[in-house]
C-alpha cells in the first residue's frame, strides 16, 4: 500500500519519497551534449565506467560494480554495443 501526503490543495498531493518535478529538473546537471539515442547514452555510460575503472570489468572498483551490473551482463552489453575494454585499459610502455 502506498502512503501519500497532501497539502492544502490536491495539486500538492504526492507519494512519500516522490521528488517534485522542479526539484528533479534542477538535480540533473548537463555535462555533455545530449545523446541522440538511448543506445548511445547507454554506450557512453559504459565507456565512462570503463575509463574510471582503467578498463577493469569485474572485481572491486570494476566497471560492473560501478554500474551495479553483473559482470556477464556488462560483457553482453559491451559485445552488443561493440565496446572493447582494451581501448580503456591503462597501458604502461
Amino acid at each position: 500500500m502506498a502512503v501519500g501526503r497532501c497539502g492544502a490543495s490536491p495539486r500538492t498531493c504526492r507519494m512519500v519519497g516522490e521528488v517534485p518535478s522542479p526539484e528533479l529538473k534542477r538535480s540533473l546537471p548537463r555535462t555533455a551534449a545530449p545523446a541522440s539515442t538511448f543506445e548511445e547514452a547507454g554506450r557512453q555510460v559504459i565507456i565512462d565506467a570503463l575509463k574510471a575503472a582503467s578498463g577493469k570489468i569485474s572485481g572491486s572498483g570494476g566497471a560492473a560494480e560501478r554500474l551495479g551490473l553483473k559482470r556477464s551482463t556488462l560483457q553482453n552489453k559491451m559485445r552488443k554495443l561493440n565496446i572493447d575494454k582494451a581501448d580503456y585499459t591503462d597501458q604502461v610502455n
